[in-house]
């Protein structure tokens, strides 16, 4: 199974994101893409309750990095 999310945000917010990837579990791959400018990362795992919890992981970690970004876009 592989979900993907695509934001508005630029490619910069991988490198703020990739450290959450340490010590995924076996058969779980986070993989962070670069697409027209803007941010997007496919979640993989054969198991369906650990990608559906790393998805929820990383929607709360993207909801904070999209508010700080919105935040310094406003300065």
């Amino acid at each position: 199974m592989t979900v993907e999310i695509s934001t508005d945000l630029p490619c910069a917010a991988a490198s703020v994101l990739r450290p959450d990837d340490i010590d995924m579990p076996e058969g779980t791959e986070v993989r962070h893409i670069c697409r027209d400018g803007r941010y997007a990362v496919a979640i993989s795992g054969r198991n369906v309750l650990t990608v559906k919890n790393t998805v929820d992981d990383l929607l709360r970690c993207l909801k904070v990095v999209e508010a700080l970004w919105s935040g310094l876009a406003d300065r």
